[in-house]
Formats: structure tokens, C-alpha cells, sequence
């Protein structure tokens, strides 16, 4: 293993990370500084903002590919500001089906005010996410679609085709840093074999190695090999098992509001694929202060509920509990699950619920978008089939 390899989270949950520079804490309350939220007034203003600069740029008559990425660009607001959103399409629903009953229009509009108080971000409740129909929103941000992140904002700042170094709630200067080269990726969480993204399921393993600097590995029959490829990120070969794990690139965005009683800090980690600049939401984690008091084991039941009656929760190792799908068959030499990916078995969330100190109390909390992890290392093997290494 690499000498610079770190662990940054609490050991339970072993999240690694491969960097030159000292150790750090995984949650660093002194990075940003904290602000105020947003008033709603505030956030519904820059919402319109971000769907007037998306109209203005792709509306009218054009291609087929202008109005997809018309869609695309609304559709990534909505992400942006997934409360405000929201809220501004119950009330124009509510104003056409209610347009001749003054009363029950009223009382319509107040559910729409209680759908965003559902959806925007709430400091005083242990749980950090909340569903919608097939989509997430973690602490006020989506962790549902890609998008396109740019050296500087410039031209229109609130477009939703583009993230700018401040994302809803979130503070992103490290993944701008990360994105055009200023610091160095991080390598985290849930291992995939490669040869299970469908793209390389038929691709022949001996050329792969070679490619990604491994072909060393076909005649080193006992000591495992690490090799960096700028698209499959940090891979491992076993020779003496021939099994191949690799952890793609990613970086992280900082919550930068007020964190209230519960929590310490927060992060939203994205892939990072600098060839297309583009970022993949793929996890959040909470962490939660020590005098929050969140029994570990209640929270980890409150999210399986809300996950729905398909999860399970699992116990990999003490203290942690995994919620999923699927029971976990495969695990790495850091105890955390690999090979997420696997035809038929792949779960759409999996959460993570680990324990502080044997005190019953929770540390943190995490939910991964496994979909877009497998959706991520899909594109990354067929643009590496058909450009090569």
C-alpha cells in the first residue's frame, strides 16, 4: 500500500484517501466559514434566477440536442434548490386547480409551504435526507445528477447547466481545486472490479492490465500492485487471486450554513471526471456532535424506514450498521463493501451508521448513490473501449 495512504473518517468506516499532504480531520468545521441560511424569499429569487439564465440561453427554436439541454439545465436548478423548487410547483399546481375556490386555494398553498419545509434542510432533525419519488436531497442539495462544473462563473452565474465554487448550501472550492489539477483527488469508499461495469464485462483482462499500467502484475504470482490511471483512479491487482479493485477520483463540497444542535459537519462527495469537467454526486456524510446524543441504532432503524421495506440493515462490523438491499457478500482489506456493482445485485442507496466509542451514539451518518457510482464507471469504461488508455 501506498505510504501516503490515510484514513479520514472513524475507523469503522475506514473512507480512505491518498494525499501528500498531513493528516486531517474528514470533517474540518474550520474550512469554510459558516453563514446564515438563506431566507426563502432569498432562495426562491436565486432559483428564478438559475431557471430565467437556463431559458434565456437554450429556449426558442434550435436542435433537438438545444431542447434536451434546455431539460437538462432545468432539471439541474431543481437539484440546486430541490425545496424552493418544489414549493413554486405546488403553488402554480395549486393555482390551477383551485383558481375559482379562494378557500380551497388557501388551504392548498399551506401544504405547499409544509412540502418545503420537508425539503429544505432541517438542523434540529437526526436524519440528514429526505426521498422524493426516485430522487434524494441531502441536507438542502440533490444527490441525483451530473453536472458540468467551470474554472470561474462568468457569463450567467446561476446557470443550472454549471456548478460554481458555492452549490445551494454547499461550499465547493475544494472540488473546483480538485477539477482543474490544484489538489490532488481522494480514492473512497465501496470498490468495484471493473470487469463488472457492463462496457469492459467482455473486454479481455490481460489487455486491461497492460493499459492501466498493471501488465507487471501477470508475472508477480504473490505481492499485490497499485497502479493510477487518470480515469479508473487508484486500482489494485491480487495476482495471486488475479482480482482487480479499483476507487475512482473524487473531491468534496462543505455544508456552509448553520449546522444547529445535531451536527458537526457535512460533506457531499462527486466523482470527478476532468476529461468531460463534469462531477457525479455520489455520497453525503453527517457528522454529529458528541453532545447530540443520537442513539446509533435508533437513527440506523429511522433511515432503513425511510429508505423503504425492500432495505435491510446489516451488521458488518461493530459498531456499524449497513443498510442496503442487498446483504453485502464482498469486503475489502478495510472491511467495507465491495463490488457494489454486480448485475442483479446492486442496491440504489446504501446507507452507513456507524457508532461513537462504543457509547451507543451515533458519529456519523452516510447514504452513497450506488447508481450513480455504477452509472459513473459505465460512461469511464466505454470512453476508455473506444478512446483506449
Amino acid at each position: 500500500m501506498s505510504r501516503n495512504r490515510r484514513i479520514i473518517a472513524s475507523a469503522s468506516c475506514a473512507v480512505l484517501a491518498y494525499t501528500a499532504a498531513a493528516p486531517r480531520l474528514f470533517a474540518e468545521k474550520t474550512q469554510v466559514k459558516l453563514v446564515a441560511p438563506m431566507k426563502p424569499a432569498q432562495e426562491r429569487e436565486d432559483y428564478q434566477e438559475c431557471v430565467t439564465s437556463v431559458i434565456r440561453k437554450y429556449q426558442g427554436p434550435g436542435s433537438v440536442k438545444k431542447n434536451k439541454r434546455l431539460q437538462y439545465g432545468l432539471a439541474a436548478c431543481k437539484d440546486r434548490y430541490p425545496a424552493v423548487s418544489i414549493m413554486i410547483d405546488c403553488k402554480k399546481e395549486m393555482a390551477a386547480a383551485y383558481r375559482d375556490d379562494h378557500d380551497a386555494l388557501k388551504a392548498a398553498l399551506i401544504e405547499c409551504r409544509n412540502e418545503y419545509k420537508k425539503y429544505t434542510f432541517n438542523p434540529k432533525n437526526p436524519v440528514p435526507f429526505v426521498l422524493r419519488g426516485e430522487q434524494v436531497f441531502f441536507a438542502g442539495a440533490g444527490l441525483n445528477r451530473s453536472h458540468q462544473i467551470r474554472a470561474q462563473e462568468e457569463g450567467d452565474p446561476n446557470n443550472g447547466l454549471y456548478m460554481g465554487e458555492d452549490f445551494g448550501n454547499f461550499s465547493c472550492a475544494s472540488l473546483h481545486k480538485t477539477m482543474f489539477r490544484e489538489l490532488q483527488p481522494e480514492y473512497l469508499l465501496f470498490g468495484n472490479d471493473p470487469f463488472l461495469y457492463t462496457p469492459l464485462r467482455h473486454a479481455r483482462r490481460e489487455e486491461f492490465l497492460k493499459a492501466v499500467g498493471l501488465g507487471a502484475a501477470l508475472n508477480k504470482p504473490t505481492s499485490a500492485l497499485l497502479s493510477m490511471h487518470r480515469d479508473f483512479g487508484e486500482l489494485h491487482y491480487e495476482p495471486s487471486t488475479q482480482e482487480t479493485i479499483n476507487y475512482f477520483p473524487m473531491s468534496f463540497c462543505n455544508f456552509d450554513r448553520k449546522l444547529g444542535p445535531v451536527y458537526e459537519g457535512m460533506k457531499i462527495y462527486y466523482l470527478v471526471d476532468r476529461i468531460s469537467t463534469q462531477v457525479t454526486p455520489y455520497f453525503g456524510t453527517a457528522f454529529y456532535r458528541q453532545d447530540s446524543q443520537v442513539p446509533a441504532k435508533e437513527l440506523a432503524e429511522r433511515i432503513r424506514s425511510l429508505l423503504g421495506a425492500q432495505y435491510r440493515s446489516f451488521n458488518p462490523k461493530p459498531g456499524v450498521t449497513l443498510i442496503s438491499q442487498v446483504e453485502p457478500k464482498d469486503f475489502d482489506t478495510e472491511g467495507d463493501p465491495k463490488n457494489v456493482c454486480q448485475n442483479g445485485q446492486e442496491s440504489p442507496y446504501i446507507a452507513v451508521v456507524a457508532e461513537r466509542d462504543k457509547t451507543g451514539m451515533t458519529s456519523y451518518a452516510l447514504l452513497a448513490n450506488i447508481s450513480n457510482l455504477c452509472r459513473y464507471g459505465d460512461r469511464i469504461s466505454s470512453r476508455f473501449l473506444k478512446k483506449g488508455p
